[in-house]
Formats: structure tokens, C-alpha cells, sequence
């Protein structure tokens, strides 16, 4: 049976957290023929997108802006897919539709994807849609799906209770006459 060194047991007693050591029983890459080799074995950053809220315009579009982050800045580039889904917003109505690929540089940690909600004049109630990041490339995915809502800002119709014509009913003043007996009174309201 072989004699493990001291060196040997002085490295591996290091507390060490997501690093692999591997090493021969020569020691710490001190004098031996087979050496060590100390490797570290970072886990990919995770992806997040976060949901955003957006107030609706009466026309035109307005931005949604979704933020992508990473949980640590990747060792080189990574990507991850991203598309749109209904939920009770309609592509092409409530939003446009989009798919794509973010790609994250070796220093990038954040991505913006800008969807355009559409604008209308209608009062509806405030409506959704997600976004779901897939296929990921040297990154997880920790929370892949968000949601876009979009608040309604038109009030309700105001209804029109006039009669025909657009006449409204003219209410009558009517005046009652004092009664013979309350003739005092009339003087006191004078």
C-alpha cells in the first residue's frame, strides 16, 4: 500500500466550492512526475426575463420592454431563443408578434426585447401576452416566461339617453299657489 504525502493532504483540505481538484498522489504539482492540474467549473449563467406592464395608447404603438439578465457574466458568448404567445392579448390586434435570438457578449449581462403593443380607442379589459425564452447556448434558464400586459386606458362610452332628435325632455316648473288660509305665511316668506 502506498503512502499518501503530507502535500497531498494539505490540498485537498482547502475548502473548495465548484472547483474540481485533480491530483496525483505525488502531491500538489510539487516535484512529481505526474503533477496536478486544478480545474474550475463555473456553472452557466442563468437567463431571467422579467414581465412588464404597458399602458395602451389611443393609436399608433408604444414599447413593451422586456429585460433579460443573466445571473453572472458568461465566460464567452451565449444565446437563448425568444418568441411571443397569446394569452388574452391577439397578435396582430394587441401586439405584434415577434421571435428571435439575444446574444450575450463575454462583459454582456443584460438584453432588452421591445415588443410594440398596438394603440386603439376601444375600452376593453387590460389584456396579456408572454414572452417564453427557449434553446439555450451556454446559459439556463432559471425563469423563462414573462408577461406583457397591456392596461387599457379608454374610458367607457357615454351613453345617449336623450329622447329623438337629440331633444332632451324639458322639465316644467310648476309653482304651487298659497291657499287662501295660509296668507300670513306668505307674508313671512317675503
Amino acid at each position: 500500500m502506498k503512502k499518501l504525502s503530507p502535500a497531498f493532504w494539505t490540498c485537498s483540505l482547502y475548502p473548495v466550492t465548484k472547483i474540481a481538484i485533480a491530483s496525483t498522489l505525488m502531491g500538489c504539482g510539487g516535484g512529481g512526475s505526474g503533477g496536478s492540474r486544478l480545474q474550475t467549473t463555473q456553472p452557466p449563467p442563468g437567463a431571467r426575463i422579467a414581465s412588464v406592464t404597458v399602458p395602451e395608447s389611443d393609436e399608433g404603438t408604444v414599447p413593451a420592454l422586456f429585460r433579460v439578465s443573466l445571473s453572472h457574466q458568461p465566460g464567452g458568448t451565449v444565446t437563448v431563443k425568444w418568441r411571443t404567445v397569446d394569452e388574452t392579448a391577439v397578435a396582430g390586434e394587441d401586439y405584434r408578434s415577434d421571435r428571435g435570438t439575444l446574444v450575450f457578449g463575454p462583459d454582456v449581462r443584460e438584453e432588452i426585447i421591445a415588443i410594440e403593443v398596438m394603440g386603439d380607442s376601444l375600452d376593453e379589459p387590460d389584456e396579456d401576452f408572454s414572452i417564453v425564452l427557449s434553446d439555450p447556448a451556454g446559459v439556463s434558464i432559471e425563469d423563462g416566461k414573462a408577461r406583457g400586459r397591456i392596461e387599457d386606458d379608454d374610458s367607457a362610452p357615454i351613453l345617449d339617453t336623450s329622447r329623438e332628435g337629440g331633444k332632451k325632455d324639458k322639465v316644467k316648473e310648476k309653482r304651487e299657489e298659497p291657499s287662501r288660509g295660509d296668507e300670513d305665511d306668505e307674508d313671512d316668506r317675503e
